[in-house]
């Protein structure tokens, strides 16, 4: 049964009116909702209001769409997001053109409240916005510091590699014994 409900920004006070049915579609949000049954009103931490109401819009156009969406590959083949979510899903992030901060945000909002579709989508328009990005600009967007030269950083990369193919091989061999233990319990 649906009740109305307000999720508010502890950040700035802001308030949003939903459904219960809508706001259960958010793992957080659903556990707190089982949890004080009696609540209507829940407090929502370190999410400001107007990423709040983005997200509760969301989970509205979920709840609409039946909650179905489809899986983004990972990574994207190309950058063109219409080819990997459905119409409802290109439209509600297209408003996130050129705004890689408050994407940014929204990812964040998605991940804290835990809504695994929302930050799949998210995730890849960052991607398409990032890809246009120069080392620069990355760096200061993600908040990156380079604190290695070129040098050390070919020979991180190297031991990168020969770790993959250290644990490539560990995969292989573990595969290997499971295949052969199937052939000599056959065999007996």
């Amino acid at each position: 049964m649906s009740k109305e409900i307000i999720v508010k920004s502890k950040l700035d006070n802001y308030e949003i009116k939903t459904n219960s049915i809508t706001a259960s579609l958010s793992t957080l949000l659903r556990t707190l909702i089982e949890e004080y049954e009696n609540e209507y009103i829940f407090l929502i931490s370190d999410i400001k209001g107007e990423t709040l109401e983005i997200v509760i819009k969301y989970l509205d156009l979920l709840r609409i769409n039946n909650s179905k969406t489809r899986e983004i590959p990972k990574p994207l083949k190309n950058y063109d997001l219409k080819e990997y979510v459905d119409p409802w899903e290109y439209d509600f992030i297209q408003m996130y053109d050129n705004r890689i901060y408050d994407l940014l945000d929204l990812i964040n909002a998605a991940n804290f409240m835990d809504i695994p579709p929302l930050i799949e989508l998210a995730c890849a328009k960052a991607a398409t916005i990032a890809k246009d990005f120069d080392k620069e600009t990355f760096m200061e967007v993600f908040q990156l510091e380079q604190d290695l030269d070129e040098e050390t950083l070919k020979e991180k990369i190297k031991e990168f590699e020969k770790e993959k193919e250290k644990e490539n091989g560990l995969k292989i061999s573990k595969e290997l014994e499971k295949v052969k233990e199937f052939h000599n319990v056959r065999d007996n």
